[in-house]
């Protein structure tokens, strides 16, 4: 046999589908190389026992370092991995090999390839179509149009001989790719794959596959029948050489694809018991650990996201021959991500004095809706324009970062001119020492940093906890300016209105702050939305989660991480040697206990260290003597341990003292809104362990913290308001000890994530960052409050009205929906609730 060989093409985090690859390829063919090209590097360089007998390349080896950059930084992970396919079967071409194959790493192979490597004795290049046979139009996907639109041939596989008409057809692919690469149906372009549908006309040797057992996938299994005979995977009475998984996810191995909803698996035993197979073959190879890591290109180096929106923008500008040698960096001269918070050309020239940044402008030009909403974007539609960046491109995965040059620039516009800063009246529990009052604090600290004044409402003396913050002071009962914000949480809502009365909401735009610390928020809470026109949370976990339900707009505006040290402390001030190495974890047995988890911290820590080694693990917690039984069961676990229990309040300045003394901050918590302790650890310039998921992921990342990896797992039992339908995070207590060790011997390392990490708090968590937000907020807020007429009110009775009595045949959400907008028309009107 000529020499052979078979590929694929991963990014890092796909490494366990490209070592089940290899494992199924090599019971067919033990002595074929397995060449995968891993897109993004690995840092650290993975150890050569993780990777088996497979062989790794890099795009480095062939692509010289500006097309490199050209290529990753100009497209998105799909794109990139697809673009780089020509160069890299070109590569393995001059490495020597005669037949290269390429497979997606999402393919399990179950039989011999002997029907391939003939085709490509008589054939320079070898395709699979999609499809075979006919889809009925049953309305499923996917579709005979959806096909259209990707492609005749699936490109999970390509086959080529060495020749001179591969060599052209090679070359020209790799132009095509090099630029147009896109994953853009609506202009005809399907990454790599479309391009291909002109091969079979334009090269000679092409040979098209069409056994039934080649490539078998979603969208084609609706013509397909597989079976099983002897532990041997039948297509048709072929044999199953090859099973495609596109589209697939392993944690729900009873859905065939994301892209497809055609199938109930649970009707095709054959398809079930394959899908289970190849979803224990992942988590044996290990895709829980590496499905977590990062992608290379998906940041500049400050860590903010390099967006679809910035990767169009560099791939138009440098192909107008604007050059950006090294995008990523954002110190770089030229830099890439200074132009795109520049004034875009033109800009300035707007008689309306209004600047537009081009990322606001390329965002204009990649969306048709903005396109169709704001025709005339550098004149009379400029302004408006802006009033919808204030107001929703937050809200739509944009990040704020990327909208603060426009805001500063048009400061005096979309602020001091606006009347927004008439005043805003904030109640909570404004003195109460708990998570929720310390957000409520920081958004009245944001909101005074730029001038907006403010009337306080404390609420603390309905909390359970101590009461003695001091940040805030001149507290009222009055509420005289035209906005509310009622930073108390749904559960407690009612409680709050029967102690202030419904007149406190009365003619007032209100905004709820609310929390919220699991994926799915409480159906039983609908009604809480009624008193509010808006919801504003500190992360995006908890925008996810609650606006699934709300009638209502929700906004993400982060907490405010802010410190002050009135002294320096000393580790002996805790009652610690200088030379401890002081692990530490707050948490509130109120928050509930089971979610906070001290109990894994303390596992983790005791399978880090030896009881002979100067470290000390201190578990700082309230409320102890509220949950007796949760403590007893934590002061069991620490016995005979270098672990201290400080079970009491400390002043504000003593606990951030406390942060401040210690070496590294553990939090292994099972689900986080937003983890507010974690952040000020953070800011404080301390190494940071957490769970990778929920709310603290909003702010941390590898680059500046050490998240721990996790599995996803049901409530086994109703905690509080979580309730067993729910699902948190399990954290891993092997991880978590490992990264313990990790900070312990390597100091150097674990300190400068930890000053990027308090650059990032500072950069995203300020006061003024904050407050920046919440002034354009609040200026979209007095802009769009309309006087209402009664007359007005008619129409929505009606509609009230009439879903009395067919509440069962309606949309429950709709339901609320009408019910929340005609408790907000009368409060505008200064009507009573029984009016």
């Amino acid at each position: 046999m000529k020499r052979v060989s078979v590929c694929t093409i991963i990014a890092k985090n796909y490494l366990a589908l490209a070592k089940t690859l290899a494992d199924s390829l090599h019971a067919f063919h033990p002595t074929l190389d397995l060449r995968t090209l891993v897109v993004d590097p690995f840092n650290p360089p993975i150890h050569s026992a993780e990777v088996g007998k497979i062989i790794l390349d890099s795009p480095s080896d062939f692509l010289d370092a500006a097309l490199l950059n050209e290529l990753a930084y100009n497209y998105d992970i799909t794109e990139f991995s697809t673009a780089v396919k020509a160069f890299y079967l070109e590569h393995l071409l001059q490495q020597g090999y005669d037949k290269v194959i390429y497979l997606d790493p999402d393919i399990l192979v179950l039989q011999s390839f002997d029907s391939i490597f003939t085709a490509l004795d008589d054939n320079n290049i070898v395709l699979i179509p999609h499809l075979l046979d006919p889809i009925p139009l049953d309305g499923c996907l996917p579709s005979e149009i959806s096909i259209l639109q990707s492609g005749a041939y699936n490109l999970g596989f390509i086959g080529i001989s060495q020749n001179k008409e591969t060599n052209r057809f090679l070359n020209w692919w790799k132009e095509r790719l090099r630029k147009y690469c896109w994953n853009a149906p609506e202009k005809g372009l399907f990454v790599d794959q479309k391009w291909i549908d002109l091969v079979p006309g334009m090269f000679a040797g092409v040979s098209v596959l069409k056994q039934r057992g080649y490539n078998v996938a979603y969208w084609n299994l609706n013509a397909r029948h597989l079976s099983e005979d002897k532990d041997i995977y039948l297509v048709d009475g072929e044999q199953l050489v090859f099973f495609h998984f596109s589209g697939f996810n392993p944690d729900f191995p009873n859905q065939l694809s994301k892209h497809e909803t055609r199938f109930k698996v649970e009707k095709l035993p054959t398809l079930a018991k394959l899908l289970r197979h190849y979803a224990h073959l992942l988590k044996a190879n290990n895709h829980d650990k590496y499905k977590r890591l990062p992608y290379g290109y998906g940041t500049f180096s400050n860590n903010l996201p390099i967006d679809i929106i910035s990767r169009y923008l560099l791939r138009n500008i440098q192909q107008a021959g604007k050059l950006f040698p090294t995008p990523h960096d954002v110190n770089a001269e030229p830099s890439f991500f200074k132009w795109l918070n520049s004034p875009a050309e033109g800009s300035k020239q707007q008689s309306n004095n209004r600047i537009l940044t081009n990322y606001l402008l390329g965002l204009h030009q990649k969306r048709p809706d903005l396109q169709a909403a704001f025709p005339d974007i550098l004149g009379k539609h400029c302004e408006a324009y802006l009033a919808w960046v204030s107001q929703d491109a937050t809200n739509q995965g944009i990040h704020p970062v990327y909208l603060q040059a426009t805001i500063d620039a048009n400061k005096e516009y979309m602020f001091s001119s606006s009347g927004a800063t008439t005043g805003v009246n904030v109640a909570g529990y404004l003195t109460a020492e708990s998570g929720v009052g310390q957000a409520a604090r920081g958004y009245v600290v944001a909101l005074k940093s730029c001038g907006i004044e403010t009337a306080l409402l404390d609420f603390s003396a309905q909390a359970k906890c101590r009461k003695q913050d001091d940040t805030l002071s001149g507290f009222t009962s009055t509420n005289p300016h035209p906005t509310n914000l009622i930073c108390i949480n749904a559960d407690q809502v009612h409680h709050f209105i029967n102690h202030v009365s419904s007149q406190y909401l009365e003619q007032k735009y209100n905004v709820g702050l609310w929390a919220w610390e699991l994926p799915n928020f409480p159906l039983e809470w609908w009604d809480r939305f009624d008193y509010f026109n808006e919801i504003w949370v500190g992360s995006t976990f908890m925008c996810e989660s609650i606006v699934k339900q709300s009638p209502v707009p929700v906004l993400t505006i982060p907490y405010v991480v802010e410190i002050n040290l009135p002294r320096v402390y000393l580790k002996a001030d805790f009652g610690a040697t200088e030379n401890e190495f002081i692990c530490l974890f707050l948490f509130d047995f109120l928050s509930i206990f089971p979610r906070k988890n001290p109990l894994a911290v303390v596992e983790a820590f005791k399978k880090a260290f030896k009881p002979d080694e100067p470290v000390r693990l201190v578990l700082k917690c309230i409320n102890g003597e509220h949950e007796p039984e949760n403590f007893k069961i934590l002061k069991d676990a620490v016995a005979d341990a270098n672990i201290t229990i400080i079970d009491k309040y400390l002043s504000k300045d003593e606990k951030n003292g406390l942060l401040s003394v210690c070496d590294c901050y553990i939090s292994l918590h099972r689900s986080e809104g937003f983890g507010l302790t974690i952040a000020e650890a953070m800011f404080l310039e301390k190494p940071v362990i957490a769970t990778g998921w929920s709310g603290n992921m909003d702010f941390m990342s590898i680059n500046n913290s050490y998240p721990v990896e996790y599995e996803l797992s049901p409530l086994t039992e109703d905690y509080g308001p979580y309730k067993r339908e729910q699902i948190w995070a399990e954290p891993s207590i092997a991880h978590a000890a490992q990264l313990m060790r990790q900070i312990y011997e390597e100091p150097t390392e674990a300190k400068k994530k930890a000053k990027r990490a308090a650059a990032d708090m500072r950069l995203m968590n300020s006061p003024q960052a904050v407050a920046n937000i919440i002034k354009a907020r609040l200026d979209v807020i007095h802009k769009s409050r309309i006087e209402f007429k009664a007359e007005q009110m008619q129409p929505l009775l009606a509609e009230l009205k009439r879903s009395q009595g067919r509440i069962a045949a309606m949309e429950t959400s709709k339901f609320w929906q009408l019910r929340g907008q005609w408790f907000k028309l009368k409060r505008l009107l200064g009507l009573k609730e029984n009016e």
